[in-house]
């Protein structure tokens, strides 16, 4: 964003009742943010473009090895409802890496290689998502930390510059 001042508006006269009255907004400052919204990543220099395809795949990656831990989980419950919520969960994951990698799909940086689908070792996803979550309790956090951190990235890729990632 470049924030550069909007027509200006010269304050009011402050209220004359007694009473401690908010600024109306009209009475505030003003800025306007001015952005540009490239439309394909074709449009993004190359170092952008491959900055943008690693994080696509680390942020898809994770979601993916996510919904791989919780699935893992779908039959240990405590509970049934916990079970098919779990399920639920694994799959929204699931369905959340595919739509991502379904956008770097269509980008000529993609760092996916032929041996990534045999190789663990070659996907980008975070470290907590490495092993399996030994517990219940595990399972509870890992969802409620590491997808809350990665769904705050992808939001603010949502209000980003880029229009296939914020759609």
């Amino acid at each position: 964003y470049l924030d550069r001042p909007c027509a200006s508006t010269a304050p009011r006269a402050p209220p004359t009742s007694r009473s401690v009255a908010a600024p109306r907004p009209s009475e505030l400052p003003r800025t306007c943010r001015t952005r540009t919204l490239y439309e394909r990543p074709a449009d993004l220099t190359a170092e952008l473009r491959q900055d943008l395809a690693d994080w696509l795949l680390a942020i898809a990656d994770s979601k993916s090895i996510l919904g791989l831990r919780s699935a893992e989980w779908s039959t240990g419950a405590p509970e049934l409802e916990a079970d098919v919520t779990i399920s639920a969960m694994a799959q929204y994951e699931m369905g959340h890496s595919r739509l991502l990698l379904g956008v770097l799909s269509k980008m000529e940086e993609d760092p996916r290689t032929a041996a990534r689908s045999s190789d663990m070792a070659t996907w980008r996803n975070m470290a907590s998502l490495d092993r399996p979550a030994p517990s219940w309790i595990e399972v509870g956090a890992l969802n409620g930390l590491v997808d809350t951190l990665l769904t705050v990235n992808l939001e603010a890729a949502m209000n980003g510059n880029l229009a296939p990632v914020a759609k």
